[in-house]
């Protein structure tokens, strides 16, 4: 086996399980986004749906054990995110045979509406500093028209290049995000 290859494989196995490390850390989160992004249907899950869920919202790429998720949502209930709803299947005779079915509780609601939040800012945050996305504009260019304008005016070639720069740099970010929102809108509307 070549050096490359060897080398290529090593790789491949600690991808794999610093992913491993990272979905297992995450399922709580993931487990919230789901409830929250289903609450406006008013569904609920069982931690068997909520797998299946997973394994479907990922592509196939995770497929968590429910063993991994009932303990999280026994977590969940006790500090009040989520709460325990009747299933209108469950008889009460033989409610071993049908799971719990569990919703974010308003509590959780909030909650999960934080943790997408933050993890929203967090992730821009560290886009804008790699450089994938543009710095926020400077102050100067939220300024009305005119005074831009004038400013403009008064600004040496060197400052010049460097607003033409950054305002480029932003019409492209916009434009991969409007050919991005096109594509979606597109397969959207086949559906």
């Amino acid at each position: 086996m070549s050096t490359d290859k060897k080398l290529e494989d090593r790789a491949e196995q600690i991808v794999h399980t610093w992913f491993h490390r990272y979905r297992r850390g995450s399922l709580r989160f993931f487990i919230l986004h789901l409830l929250l992004y289903q609450h406006s249907d008013n569904k609920s899950f069982h931690g068997y749906k909520l797998a299946k869920a997973i394994h479907r919202e990922t592509h196939g790429d995770w497929s968590p054990k429910t063993a991994s998720i009932y303990p999280i949502l026994k977590e969940l209930v006790k500090d009040g995110v989520i709460e325990h709803i009747p299933d209108s299947e469950t008889s009460s005779d033989d409610s071993s045979r049908n799971p719990k079915q569990y919703c974010l509780t308003p509590f959780g609601i909030i909650v999960a509406r934080k943790i997408e939040d933050h993890r929203k800012n967090m992730t821009q945050r560290f886009i804008s500093r790699t450089g994938e996305a543009p710095h926020p504009p400077p102050p100067m260019f939220r300024l009305p028209k005119a005074e831009l304008l004038e400013i403009l005016e008064q600004s040496d070639v060197t400052h010049l290049k460097e607003f033409k720069r950054h305002l480029l740099t932003i019409q492209n970010h916009n434009q991969k995000l409007l050919d991005m929102i096109d594509k979606l809108l597109k397969e959207k509307e086949k559906n």
